[in-house]
Parts: structure tokens; sequence; C-alpha cells
């Protein structure tokens, strides 16, 4: 028994942390790392049943493998910049029944950039009415918000592309915001979910797509999006720049299903992430009504 419980714990535990890759059934398993390494603790327990030494060892190791991955160690930079840019993002999802109420409160609120995904066309006027005074995009798109994108933005839009890959609903969207007579590229992305292999594939071309955007790009760059990969990912493609899931530490943006502790049913799959150049300062992420992701709301300066 001591046996097939070693070779389980040491199973579990190479599978979390991706130590033999063979694509995307590996990926997805590879994914929930965290709820991965809860099991090897149970493993572990088993283990100090059985055999005192091998239950130490192995109960030593997965528990700082689990405070390493579950227990915040903020890394946020402390340095203030001339630009500042405080921005709130999410996926709304289109089901959601609270649209109008959550634009009300969002038109009522300060911030500087507001990205939203999975916005519906048939919201359109309710969009409009979010900080009248301010420049967005999606709204006098001819197709009405590409792949569900919508932005506002309290600084011009003097630049604006959008690009599809294999699909009209994948891709990204480019834009250029004129801060205080310094250009930031922001890119919006959110590629497929990985619920089948081929949705996987389409999923990581978009990411190498935009990663191949960025190494053309001279000014500033911040990346916001529901990326549906997490953020160690063997697949994730962005590995350059500053990801505000590591100056936190560690979050989850959404989660499975309601039934039992969000942190430990969730995933951080949304996420933001800046050019070398830029500090991250703050990142929040909170609870939003009648969607299975949550906000992020993050300040920046470069």
């Amino acid at each position: 028994m001591i046996y097939i419980l070693g070779v389980s714990y040491l199973i579990v535990f190479t599978l979390a942390y991706s130590v033999f890759d063979y694509g995307y059934i590996t990926d997805i398993i590879h994914s929930l790392r965290g709820q991965l390494l809860l099991v090897t603790l149970a493993f572990a327990v088993l283990l100090l049943i059985k055999s005192r030494v091998f239950g130490l060892i192995t109960l030593a190791i997965s528990m700082i493998a689990v405070s390493i991955h579950f227990i915040p160690q903020p890394l946020f930079d402390v340095d203030k910049k001339v630009h500042t840019l405080h921005t709130k993002q999410v996926n709304l999802r289109y089901s959601n029944q609270q649209i109008a109420q959550h634009l009300t409160r969002l038109n009522q609120e300060a911030w500087d950039l507001l990205v939203l995904f999975e916005f519906s066309d048939q919201h359109r006027e309710l969009f409009a009415s979010v900080k009248p005074e301010y420049t967005r995009f999606g709204y006098k798109e001819i197709e009405g918000f590409p792949m569900g994108i919508g932005v506002v933005s309290k600084y011009p839009i003097i630049y604006r592309q959008v690009v599809h890959i294999d699909s009209p609903k994948s891709g990204y969207a480019h834009l250029k915001l004129l801060v205080n007579e310094k250009i930031l590229n922001v890119v919006a992305v959110h590629p497929p979910s990985p619920r089948t292999q081929a949705l996987w594939h389409r999923r990581n071309k978009v990411l190498a797509q935009v990663s191949l955007l960025l190494n053309d790009l001279e000014e500033p760059w911040l990346v916001v999006g529901d990326l549906n990969t997490v953020p160690w990912s063997n697949y994730i493609a962005i590995n350059q720049g500053k990801w505000c899931y590591t100056a936190l530490g560690h979050y989850h943006s959404w989660t499975a299903t309601k039934k039992g502790p969000s942190a430990l049913m969730g995933l951080p799959i949304d996420h933001c992430v800046t050019s070398p150049d830029i500090n991250i300062h703050t990142l929040q992420v909170t609870p939003f009504v009648g969607s299975d992701h949550l906000l992020l709301e993050h300040s920046l300066s470069f």
C-alpha cells in the first residue's frame, strides 16, 4: 500500500508541475495546479499513517508547494512614474442580467480605462451612456463590438485595429491611447476557451500572435483580457513584460462552480500584462454579480 500511495503522490505532483507535457490534456490538467497540490496533501497524510518518515517528507513538500501557490506575496512597484492609468476590466458574461445596473455603477466610479469582454451589441445604448465625455471602442464599429470587446477611455484613442485569427470570433483589438502626449498601446484579447482540442489550438495561436505584436512595439504596452489560461501554462506564449498575477502573488478570477471555497475552486485566467517600463502599483480582484468572472482593477504608471 505504501508503494501505491507513494507512486500516486508522485504522479499527481508531476502533473501539477507538468513535468511531462503531452499537449492538450496535460495542459488542462496542469492548469489545476492548486487543486492537484491539495490532493498531494491528502496522499501525504495517508503516507504519514503508513510511514512516519515518508509521510513527513511528502507532507513538508506539499505544504511548502501549497503555501507558495496560494499565499499572496505582493511585489508591487513602489516608484511612481509621470503618467498614471487606473484600469478596470471584466468578462461580463453574455447571459448577465445585471448589465444595466453594472454600467450605471461604473459610470459613477472613477477610472481612466474600462475594458469589457463578452459585451453584447444589444446593450449598445447603455454602453454609450458610460462616461459620455470619454472616447470609446466598439460603439461606432460597423460590426458592433468585435469579439465582444468594448473599451471606454478617458484618453483619446488615436489608433484602432481589429485582428481576426481563423474566425470572426477569435483575435484581438489593438488600440493606442494618447496619455498626456505619451503613446500607450493597449491590446484587448479574449481567445477561445479550450473546451476542445481545436479551440485549444486556436487559443494558443491567438496568444502567440499577440506575443509577436508585442515584440514589434516600441512604445509602452498593456495587455488586458480573459486569456482562458493560467500564467504557469507552458502555452501562455506572452513571456515578455510584467504580469499582474506575479505582482500580487496569487489570485483567482474565474470559478467553474459556486460550490466550495471560491479560492480553491477558481483559476486565474483574467490578466493584465505590461511592458517592462511600466510599474504596477495596485491590483484588486472583486466579485461581479451575474458573471462567473471577477473584476480586475489595477493602477499603473509609465
